[in-house]
């Protein structure tokens, strides 16, 4: 058994700008639970405090308690300026992907963007004697000396951009943002007169940690798997290319991208592994203050997208229309949607030698497929199969928006 380091503020800065998505309950005056998404799921799971609530019964999911207060500056070892006052008395809102909003109700599934803290409220033994059944004690005893745990929460979260996590169209972009932060404490001995014997042990208000070390995690990990939008079987003809982008935010001095995490593509998205290890000192643990003094934290946005092609061409662009000498500059169409895309001559004719075929149909009805051919000066040029019309099928079309 060990005795960390003295909480000296209410709160411990984790992260800020942190974004959870999962099913909202437990709405109340300014504050709101959310049960993560699978992605999410390490916001909270190495917290037996959020598993369930300390105040919640035991038979309830793991959750992660929103509020909305901004925290004064002597309650926490961090103080950023937050970026929102405290919410107004009205009901939360929740924005619609179609534009404007709704009132938040139980079952949401969302998306929160917050600070991302752990809070020790180890007094939170029990459920109330009321409950009937009675539940076991969330605290322990080591000896005469009593534990309680912590949790963590979003304290404050941004109540004016709670987003429904809707279905996104297959020209979407599907972003997640991973946040890691270590060391993660658990337990800490109950403090502020709560339990007389730890305060004559001197031990009140301190990290509890275990001989094993199960209740304080130095390192810390997310495997978090992240897919493009889903494209309907209809689409049968368009090409597709997975694009994602990473984007880190922050990172804990000294540490590279490449030493915290490894993403895998796959066909559809990607997978994204990332380990962060809090540094220890000589003889010592690695400090509860480390995220706060950007140590052991990491922080990445990621991107996932297709770029999509449709097959018929519906527009080129070609500056002077009447030089029989230059080339088409570029093509372009329509996906199933309505979404525009447009591809340069080059890139049109590597997608053809790769198989994706493209054709013009105009008029309606009338299908006329598209191929590669050679000019006099040896060039590479798009074309329709010849079928003795005119004018050209691909110069009849119209301009493609710029």
């Amino acid at each position: 058994m060990a005795v960390g380091e003295i909480v000296t503020t209410k709160f411990i800065w984790l992260l800020d700008e942190v974004e959870i998505v999962g099913v909202v309950h437990n709405i109340e005056g300014d504050s709101f639970d959310v049960e993560p998404d699978f992605n999410y799921r390490h916001v909270i799971s190495y917290m037996r405090g959020n598993n369930p609530l300390p105040w919640l019964s035991v038979t309830t999911p793991g959750l992660l308690h929103c509020e909305t207060y901004v925290i004064d500056p002597s309650r926490i070892n961090r103080t950023d300026p937050w970026r929102l006052p405290t919410k107004p008395d009205q009901p939360f809102k929740v924005k619609l992907q179609q534009g404007g909003t709704r009132d938040l109700v139980e079952g949401d599934h969302v998306r929160v963007v917050g600070r991302w803290v752990i809070d020790h409220h180890p007094e939170f033994c029990s459920k109330p004697e009321t409950l009937d059944p009675p539940e076991p004690t969330r605290c322990r005893d080591r000896g005469w000396l009593r534990v309680g745990q912590c949790h963590a929460e979003f304290h404050p979260f941004a109540w004016d951009d709670i987003s429904l996590a809707e279905e996104l169209p297959p020209t979407g972009t599907r972003s997640l943002t991973l946040s890691l932060a270590a060391p993660i404490h658990e337990e800490q001995y109950l403090g502020g007169w709560k339990w007389f014997a730890n305060e004559i042990a001197g031990v009140a208000g301190k990290v509890f940690i275990a001989d094993d070390l199960s209740n304080y995690h130095e390192t810390v990990s997310a495997a978090v798997t992240i897919s493009a939008p889903s494209i309907p079987v209809s689409w049968s003809e368009v090409w597709r290319k997975l694009v994602f982008k990473e984007t880190v935010l922050r990172i804990g001095t000294g540490l590279t991208v490449d030493q915290v995490r490894a993403i895998t593509p796959r066909t559809d998205g990607i997978d994204v592994n990332a380990t962060v290890s809090a540094r220890r000192r000589p003889g010592r643990r690695a400090s509860i203050y480390d995220p706060a003094n950007n140590q052991s934290i990491f922080q990445a946005r990621y991107d996932v997208s297709w770029t999509l092609v449709g097959a018929r061409i519906s527009c080129v662009n070609k500056p002077i229309r009447e030089d029989p000498d230059q080339p088409i500059h570029s093509v372009g169409g329509l996906l199933p949607d309505g979404t525009r895309w447009r591809l340069t001559l080059a890139e049109a004719i590597r997608l053809l030698k790769r198989g994706h075929s493209f054709y013009v149909e105009e008029p309606a009805g009338d299908r006329v497929a598209v191929e590669i051919a050679r000019s006099r000066w040896d060039n590479e040029y798009l074309k329709t199969v010849a079928d003795y019309e005119e004018p050209n099928n691909l110069l009849a079309l119209p301009e493609c928006p710029r």
